[in-house]
């Protein structure tokens, strides 16, 4: 059984990673090993709302595609299961922040931080499409686990503090919860499909 460690990490989360030096991107190099995103391409003075908007809503996107998959591969009926939760979970977050964009007028601009999103989302899922079913599910959860590990991070570290609108703001930080409580249950698949 081959090992998946471009899956597995010692830290984590959505909204993900790249503005911040100290984050990780799970980009995967031809050896299967974690890549370190170059610090000049995260650096920037801050994200506008709009930006923040647009990362919200693909990184919640991202993690669908990923359930998608779940949904379709899954041997495991708990990680069946955590997959539609994932679905479910992050439609209603997109929802709310489409709606909210709506609202406030502002149309969430594509940025270098969607577009790292959506080049990790494309190397993942093509990695989990050719796993075997024995294989897939572990896979699956440890992406899952990394995945919110970097969200929440971004989302505290970056999201929040670059945001400039207080409904705005108050939505990233009323989702924190949901993604930490997504980071619990799947850790706790981890260990069990590890055992």
């Amino acid at each position: 059984m081959k090992h998946f460690n471009y899956f597995k990490t010692g830290f984590m989360a959505l909204f993900v990673l790249f503005a911040l030096n100290s984050c990780r991107n799970p980009k995967l190099d031809k050896d299967g090993k974690k890549q370190q995103l170059d610090s000049t391409e995260t650096a920037d003075a801050g994200l506008s709302d709009a930006q923040i908007a647009s990362i919200a809503v693909t990184a919640n996107k991202v993690d669908i595609s990923y359930a998608e998959i779940a949904e379709e591969k899954a041997q495991d009926e708990q990680v069946k299961d955590f997959a539609q939760t994932m679905a479910k979970d992050h439609q209603t977050v997109i929802d709310k922040a489409m709606s909210l964009a709506q609202k406030l007028d502002v149309t969430p601009e594509d940025n270098n931080i969607t577009r790292k999103l959506l080049d990790m989302e494309k190397d993942i899922k093509e990695k989990l499409n050719g796993l075997s079913d024995g294989e897939f599910d572990k896979a699956y959860i440890n992406n899952e686990v990394t995945y919110h590990k970097m969200a929440i991070d971004m989302v505290e570290n970056k999201l929040i503090p670059d945001c400039q609108n207080k409904e705005l703001k108050d939505l990233l930080e009323s989702v924190l919860p949901l993604f930490k409580g997504h980071l619990n249950h799947a850790a706790e698949l981890k260990k069990a499909l590890e055992e």
